[in-house]
Formats: C-alpha cells, sequence, structure tokens
C-alpha cells in the first residue's frame, strides 16, 4: 500500500503533471539533479501509475494526472498524506496448478 507524503518526490510530480501532460524527460530536468535522483523519480512515477493518480500519455511520451490524482493533490496541498489500497491482481476463482511426473522403472 503506496502512501504520499505531503512535500514529497510524488507530490512535487503530481503539480508538474497538474496543468498539462508532461514528458518524463521533462519531469526529470524538474526534478533530477544526478543519475541517482532520476531513477528514484522513475520508481515514484511508477508508483503513481500504478495507484492510478496518473497516466500515461503516448503524444507526449509522457504522463498527465487523473481525477483520482486531483483529488490527492488536493489532500497533499492540505498537508494530508494519501494513502493508497493495493487491489489484487486477479479476484477470480483460484486456477489449479497440477503437475504430472512419469515414473522411471529403476
Amino acid at each position: 500500500m503506496p502512501t504520499f507524503s505531503p512535500n514529497s518526490r510524488g507530490h512535487a510530480i503530481l503539480r508538474l503533471v497538474a496543468d498539462e501532460p508532461l514528458s518524463r524527460d521533462a519531469i526529470n530536468r524538474s526534478l533530477g539533479h544526478c543519475d541517482r535522483e532520476k531513477r528514484k523519480i522513475g520508481f515514484v512515477i511508477g508508483a503513481l501509475r500504478s495507484a492510478g493518480l496518473i497516466r500515461g500519455v503516448q503524444a507526449v511520451q509522457g504522463h498527465m494526472i487523473t481525477p483520482e490524482g486531483r483529488d490527492a493533490l488536493e489532500r497533499l496541498d492540505r498537508n494530508e498524506p494519501v494513502h493508497v489500497v493495493d487491489t489484487a491482481p486477479w479476484s477470480g476463482p483460484a486456477v489449479p496448478n497440477v503437475r504430472i511426473f512419469p515414473r522411471v522403472a529403476a
């Protein structure tokens, strides 16, 4: 369950993409000053995408904010942390896993 804190990288990324879609390179230039920072930003972008707060935009090869992201940004601006509950990737019936091993005569 990811938690985004006020004044964190996630908060800064949501602020950047709130007005218009930005390319990933533009986000990196705005927030990352070295390769290590850019890797951390990439991790946060992935967390924001999996939480449904931003989504990819093919036209700019970047990201834009979603309605849920706008709600999260408002909460972060009020200094409230945002907790996102993970959902199970598959909630259907269990799929049996059966393996059959042939018997070899000794």
